[in-house]
């Protein structure tokens, strides 16, 4: 049988229980909140964390190219000292070259000048066949050491052909038209040997003379040699193959006598 007693324990139990209820439905309710919270903030914590991580890949990213730039600037200026070193060498090395050009070209433009007053002189002693145009050659190189705009180099060498052509002389063979070396209004062949022999010929063939280096000045050919004299105008005007050929040697006294001519 229920008694008002039970309906009250029963009541008070009911209440009790339903606020137990209530408590124990807040508390989860406040740990689900709690939790989702602490969640929440774990989210935004490794957002944060990825965040971070992406720019420490960047700046890691960053300074392996600034340090392989380093490395590579470091390489460069090692081989731009290097190339410094050897320029300032090149420098030292091309300063001493001129100033011993510079010292050179100081000995040897008086040199120059001597070797074209030697070849003048040497020309008014020689054997007198092409006066003209051996002294115009000696001239022309005197008005070529006055030129400015000449290196030494190429006045040298001009000097050097001016002095192989006077050896050429002395081993040809030559002939050809000339002015009488006595009258300028006369036209005549002249014969050339090398240095030791030259005659010249009137252009009829009547008159030859040829030069005595001892007495310095043109004698009579006498006429057994003018078939010789034919025979070398032949050869030297290449008609003719080369031959023996008789004629007067001018040599002078210090090297043989008189009797050569």
């Amino acid at each position: 049988m229920i008694t008002v007693k039970n309906c009250i324990l029963y009541g008070v139990w009911l209440s009790f229980s339903m606020s137990c209820c209530n408590v124990l439905a807040a508390t989860l309710k406040a740990n689900i909140e709690e939790q989702a919270s602490v969640q929440r903030s774990s989210v935004k914590s490794q957002e944060i964390i990825d965040e971070l991580s992406l720019k420490t890949t960047d700046v890691v990213y960053e300074y392996q190219q600034i340090t392989e730039q380093l490395d590579t600037l470091k390489i460069y200026n090692q081989q731009l000292s290097k190339l410094v070193l050897s320029q300032n060498e090149l420098i030292s090395t091309r300063t001493q070259q001129l100033n011993s050009i510079e010292q050179t070209e100081q000995s040897i433009v008086p040199l120059m000048l001597q070797m074209i007053s030697t070849l003048e002189q040497f020309i008014h002693l020689d054997t007198p066949f092409l006066l003209d145009e051996r002294q115009q050659r000696v001239d022309s190189l005197k008005l070529l050491m006055d030129q400015a705009d000449e290196t030494s180099a190429e006045k040298y060498r001009q000097i050097l052909e001016a002095f192989l052509i006077e050896m050429d002389y002395g081993r040809t063979i030559e002939a050809w038209q000339g002015i009488h070396p006595d009258d300028q209004s006369t036209v005549v062949n002249y014969f050339r040997i090398g240095r030791i022999v030259l005659v010249y010929q009137s252009l009829d063939g009547k008159n030859a003379f040829y030069w005595s280096k001892n007495s310095a000045q043109y004698k009579p050919l006498s006429p057994e040699y003018r078939s010789s004299l034919e025979r070398g105008f032949r050869v030297a005007r290449k008609q003719t193959a080369p031959e023996f050929i008789s004629l007067p040697v001018s040599i002078p006294e210090t090297i043989g006598d008189a009797s050569n001519e």
